[in-house]
């Protein structure tokens, strides 16, 4: 799909396209900073209303099946277009893309040190906590997106943050008691 497409899809004017995107790239970028935007804002405003570390890893993955679930086209875009090599992007979109993702994220992340600090959360670097945290909500939700429907996003949302906090609690209890 060329950016012709794209505009004729979006109903939008050749000048407005061409004034606001230098290119494919720039409007998959835009659009990449305002889902990643809409929903570390969903998540952090319910992860920060937390107090325990149990509350906050819960909520976090809670709120992300909340968000996706509740905006299913915008997250099938997250994800398809994160899944491509570099999102298809090249240096210097990807680096745009990571320092906003770094933006929206500083929320949580800062919710999250104290309790961190006091050794309640394991003091992992963020993408690590992403990946044991959110991991197999990412992937059950990726393939609800495709069309599992025995994934049903209500019966995620009772079962992941519970599997999200046994995995931290069990993997930090092991590693601070051995």
């Amino acid at each position: 799909m060329g950016i012709e497409d794209i505009r004729r899809e979006a109903g939008a004017s050749p000048s407005s396209v061409y004034h606001l995107f230098e290119d494919k790239e720039a409007i998959m970028l835009a659009l990449l900073v305002e889902v990643f935007d809409a929903l570390f804002e969903h998540c952090a405003r319910r992860v920060c209303a937390t107090e325990a570390a149990e509350q906050a890893v819960k909520t976090l993955v809670d709120s992300h099946i909340e968000w996706i679930s509740t905006h299913a086209a915008e997250g099938r875009f997250m994800y398809q277009a994160t899944s491509l090599d570099g999102a298809g992007l090249g240096a210097s979109a990807r680096r745009t893309l990571v320092e906003s993702k770094a933006r929206g994220l500083a929320p949580i992340v800062d919710h999250l040190a104290p309790m961190m600090a006091r050794r309640e959360l394991p003091p992992w670097p963020v993408a690590l906590f992403d990946v044991v945290v959110l991991g197999p909500a990412h992937e059950a939700l990726r393939r609800w997106l495709s069309g599992a429907s025995e994934l049903d996003p209500t019966m995620l949302r009772e079962l992941l943050p519970t599997v999200a906090w046994q995995s931290v609690r069990d993997v930090w209890v092991r590693s601070t008691t051995a």
